[in-house]
């Protein structure tokens, strides 16, 4: 096991429904390649969950974090408050690596552990995220974990704006399709971790890549603070080859780069908030964008006529825009 804070964790979360299918899926996410699990023992049943801790903390083969998630921040508990808390105070007891805590709870009534202290917003990105993120920071648990779901890409750039404003580790993430980039790139950026599921439709929260997905599609081995950023930006953007040929390429020529999708929909507000929102932010060090429908008209007007070639200008629309 490591507790290496420096390091950004590839975290799977494990959904299963019994303990005995979390253990082995725990051995298999960690063949694939985390280095952290999240037993999220919410998934189990209130009556098993004591005896699934005893199987699941024995002797794991990486770092686990127990996260016994309410239904209020998008958990299936719905039991008693005072037998999940004390759920949690028993994964302490057990060793867990880390407990995960709502904001909400009472802070005397946290366990004595490595306390992720987390909020989960699954509608929007809270008017008060700034604040939250603050309150979390001065906080005396170990790590921050804010998630959120944007209305769009600009709102996911929120979440690098924590990870850059935070002196703890912290994980800082916007769900869903327009959020993924937050999911890539938070090794970019230092978080002390992201989440990538098992397999296709095992996600915790929407917008999880697989861990097959972060380890080849988009070479979260080859990641470092210096990695240049591309994307495509459209709407869809779940079909498109980009990614795949993009990044291909980046590792046949040694470059040190990585090519995300970024859904963005339609209008040309959409558009620009997002582009300016990475304008605004040199530091992202992102590049530039392929650019699909419906949105290459909205590329040549932001980039405006005198800034694009005969060709451009005459077709009226632009594929790419580079910072």
């Amino acid at each position: 096991m490591t507790n290496e804070s420096s390091k950004t964790r590839l975290i799977c979360p494990l959904t299963a429904k019994t303990a005995k299918q979390m253990l082995e899926d725990m051995d298999r996410a960690v063949a694939a390649g985390a280095d952290t699990v999240e037993c999220r023992i919410d998934f189990i049943p209130p009556t098993e969950q004591a005896q699934a801790l005893e199987t699941l903390l024995a002797s794991p083969p990486v770092d686990v974090i127990v996260t016994n998630r309410p239904r209020r921040e998008g958990g299936l508990y719905d039991g008693d408050e005072v037998d999940r808390l004390a759920i949690l105070a028993e994964a302490a007891q057990r060793k867990a690596a880390f407990v995960d805590v709502e904001l909400d709870t009472p802070e005397q009534s946290r366990p004595d552990a490595k306390i992720i202290l987390s909020h989960h917003d699954f509608q929007r990105c809270p008017a008060n995220h700034d604040e939250l993120a603050e309150t979390i920071e001065a906080s005396d648990a170990a790590v921050n974990k804010l998630v959120f779901a944007p209305a769009g890409p600009d709102e996911t750039l929120r979440a690098f704006d924590v990870l850059r404003a935070c002196d703890k580790p912290t994980i800082a993430l916007a769900m869903g399709e327009a959020g993924v980039a937050s999911r890539i790139l938070a090794k970019k950026f230092g978080a002390f971790g992201t989440f990538a599921s098992l397999s296709a439709g095992r996600e915790s929260a929407p917008g999880q890549p697989t861990i097959e997905d972060m380890k080849q599609l988009y070479r979260w081995d080859s990641i470092t603070p210096g990695t240049m950023v591309c994307g495509l930006i459209g709407s869809p953007v779940g079909h498109s080859m980009s990614p795949a040929i993009h990044n291909a390429a980046f590792a046949a020529l040694g470059l040190d780069a990585v090519f995300v999708p970024v859904l963005t929909l339609s209008g040309r507000d959409n558009f620009v908030r997002f582009v300016d929102g990475i304008k605004d932010r040199p530091w992202l060090d992102w590049r530039g964008f392929s650019v699909t429908l419906p949105h290459k008209e909205n590329a040549l007007a932001w980039v405006g006529e005198d800034a694009c070639d005969q060709l451009v200008r005459k077709i009226g629309s632009a594929n790419t825009i580079t910072f």
